[in-house]
């Protein structure tokens, strides 16, 4: 990934409550930005404006994280990246969303970990080396009970995701390259598919 240093690329995340995006260019991170607000479609394109006119200097390379995360938060950055692949042949790579949830922590070994509701989180292991996040396989990416986070050795963590942690990733060579055939990572089918596999009873008339 050395050779991509003195591209231009664009990071965004919309896998969960929160909007980030970021921009690197000429080897440094020219701006960041993060809104604490649930508002992923009506906000994404205009953040991503201040920093990228797509019609006359669109980025080389665009970074996302694809899950895991909310059904339809994670929907909106890959129809967002799709849509420029697509449109402007952007290469694009994807990332774990708890592992960049996780860059620039201490050494040591952590539980990343989201709220996935009814009870339940999205959780994984990883051990952090010079501020990079590992995956050591101990608890896989998956949907577990809360009280995994009580695993011994393991320090829990959540909290905001950064889009600019993807740039520390893709040099590191973390990521992986998309097509538009791309589907996010959402380890639980949305409630809609839910209820329509399963409906209800019929009434009483």
């Amino acid at each position: 990934m050395g050779g991509n240093r003195e591209k231009s690329i664009l990071a965004v995340d919309t896998s969960f409550l929160w909007v980030s995006v970021a921009y690197y260019e000429r080897g440094k991170i020219c701006g960041s930005i993060y809104l604490k607000e649930f508002k992923h479609l009506e906000m994404l394109n205009l953040l991503v404006s201040k920093f990228v006119d797509f019609d006359k200097n669109p980025p080389d390379i665009l970074l996302i994280n694809i899950g895991p995360g909310f059904f339809t938060s994670l929907r909106v950055s890959a129809s967002f990246a799709k849509a420029l692949y697509i449109s402007k042949g952007i290469p694009m790579f994807g990332f774990n969303t708890l592992q960049s949830m996780l860059v620039g922590l201490d050494d040591g070994k952590y539980m990343a970990y989201l709220d996935a509701r009814k009870g339940e989180i999205y959780a994984q292991t990883f051990q952090v080396k010079g501020g990079i996040p590992y995956e050591d396989g101990v608890i896989k990416l998956g949907i577990y009970k809360p009280d995994v986070l009580n695993l011994k050795g393991y320090k829990p963590y959540t909290g905001y995701i950064r889009a600019h942690s993807l740039f520390v990733l893709f040099f590191k060579g973390f990521g992986k390259e998309l097509d538009e055939s791309f589907t996010p990572v959402y380890l639980r089918p949305p409630d809609a598919v839910i209820n329509l596999a399963t409906p209800k009873a019929p009434s009483n008339p």
